[in-house]
């Protein structure tokens, strides 16, 4: 790959993430099926804005640019879905929260305060429960007591 690969090479995104790990350069793959081979199928760009900034349509530019060089670069196995998101402190009135780029591209607004309530909620209230029910339990104490049962706790209760 050479630096004309991408219109600035030194200007890259801040994490590539997929579902499960924190990667540089990788995105989850898929067997084609009439080839056998490998080929890209998901990739998660996550730009992060320092704190207190307010997102603006150069921030929500530079994404777009970042998946406009991964699509034009010729690099990608495979045509893979994009989803960018640009995460800041607050969004500008001025910019929409969510933007297409056809076929294969969506760039999503967020806050650091909907990314926490977001994770909050996939977890279940998992911190809350786990507070509810060991909180008065500390260290090894916590560790002999989960260990001592016999069977996995249902996740929710009924």
């Amino acid at each position: 790959m050479s630096d004309e690969t991408f219109l600035n090479p030194r200007k890259r995104t801040d994490l590539l993430v997929l579902a499960d790990a924190t990667l540089s350069g990788v995105a989850t793959e898929q067997l084609d099926e009439h080839s056998g081979l490998a080929t890209m199928r998901q990739v998660l760009l996550i730009e992060l804005k320092r704190g207190a900034l307010e997102i603006t349509r150069e921030h929500v530019h530079q994404a777009t640019d970042y998946v406009e060089d991964f699509l034009r670069s010729g690099l990608l196995d495979g045509e893979p879905r994009f989803k960018a998101f640009v995460i800041g402190h607050s969004v500008s009135e001025k910019v929409e929260p969510s933007r297409e780029l056809p076929p294969r591209a969506t760039i999503q607004l967020a806050t650091y305060g909907q990314l926490v309530r977001s994770a909050h909620k996939r977890l279940f209230r998992l911190r809350d429960r786990l507070a509810a029910r060991y909180g008065e339990v500390s260290g090894d104490d916590l560790l002999t007591r989960i260990l001592s049962e016999p069977e996995q706790m249902p996740l929710i209760e009924a």
